[in-house]
């Protein structure tokens, strides 16, 4: 067998990235990396007086809540209607949130279509003041893995951009999120996209 050297591994390996990358520009599907700090963030939206705030806003030193030491709560038929509820504005505010991420757009529109939507049914949108989570949604553009702030960063073609909901209405909080393709988005993204949702819905159909 022929040897090969470690330098000539790397040479190999890095020629690999750059064909990629090439390839990537060629198609016009590569993004550049995300730069923290780069891009501006406005202040939170205003949220209607009238509308029931969850517990933890306006509270200056909150912490996460450890679970495991909460008792398990079984909820009655008036409790689940209300998560329903919730979660069907959840739902439907995802829908609006998706349609204005499109190529030209930012990600503090989006903001602004999930804000209105949910406050026009009463309701709050749960990330503003969570854990001090300056805004009304969560966008994770790229390699932002998850609950990005929304900025004024412009969504260019091959970005992928998860959106991620919760409302709070009636005392519950409902809660969901998916991914947006912008332009043309390399395959092998799309098709993390897809296994990832497919392996969802298998698990969702074993509750």
């Amino acid at each position: 067998r022929k040897l090969i050297s470690m330098s000539k591994l790397y040479q190999i390996a890095r020629r690999s990235v750059m064909m990629r990358h090439l390839s990537y520009s060629a198609r016009k599907v590569y993004t550049e990396p995300l730069i923290d700090g780069n891009y501006k963030v406005s202040p939170a939206r205003e949220v209607p007086e009238h509308i029931v705030r969850p517990p933890y806003v306006g509270k200056p030193n909150q912490q996460f809540e450890d679970l495991n030491e909460k008792p398990i709560i079984q909820h009655d038929k008036d409790a689940l209607e209300k998560l329903r509820i919730s979660a069907r504005l959840a739902a439907d505010t995802l829908s609006e949130g998706m349609k204005a991420a499109k190529l030209g757009n930012t990600t503090e529109d989006i903001d602004k279509a999930v804000h209105d939507f949910i406050i026009a049914d009463d309701a709050y949108p749960t990330p503003i003041d969570y854990l001090h989570f300056p805004k009304s949604v969560c966008t994770s553009v790229n390699e932002v893995l998850c609950h990005g702030i929304p900025d004024d960063r412009v969504l260019k073609n091959g970005d992928y951009v998860n959106i991620d909901v919760t409302c709070y209405k009636n005392g519950y909080h409902g809660d969901n999120s998916a991914m947006v393709c912008i332009g043309d988005v390399h395959p092998d993204i799309q098709r993390l996209i897809r296994v990832t949702r497919e392996s969802l819905y298998k698990a969702i159909e074993i509750c």
